[in-house]
């Protein structure tokens, strides 16, 4: 895995951090490795003892979940993105794509927000970070 440069990790801080200012609806968003390692983290309870560590595990873990299940029922193509839909919290795992490697954008918002809005906004913002990533 290939660190992220300090220029990226400040651009892609500050994306994440302008997200959650625009949408205080999201608690928590994190860019991780797709083995399960945050990188970049923001929102209301980044400082949550272990919390972001937990969910870019959760992350990493959803998404080869989702991988395993689409080529179990004959998907030929690559997991975009997963939504789960709790009772009081909503949570959207999007693959990244950082051009040699991939990443996983994992929000977590509160249901006020809206599951098709929650998607919208982590599929804009994961738009904007392959951009930057590459």
């Amino acid at each position: 895995m290939k660190p992220l440069s300090k220029l990226q990790a400040a651009a892609l801080q500050w994306r994440l951090n302008r997200c959650c200012a625009e949408v205080p609806e999201i608690q928590l968003i994190l860019l991780a490795t797709v083995d399960g390692f945050q990188l970049v983290v923001a929102g209301s309870r980044r400082e949550d003892a272990e919390l972001p560590e937990k969910f870019a595990a959760i992350a990493s873990s959803m998404t080869a979940l989702g991988e395993a299940a689409g080529k179990e029922l004959g998907s030929s193509q690559r997991l975009e993105a997963v939504a789960l839909d709790l009772i009081d919290l909503l949570v959207i795992l999007r693959m990244v794509d950082g051009g040699d490697q991939q990443f996983v954008l994992a929000a977590a918002a509160d249901k006020k927000i809206g599951l098709e809005a929650l998607l919208k906004i982590v599929h804009d913002n994961a738009f904007c970070l392959e951009e930057a990533l590459r």
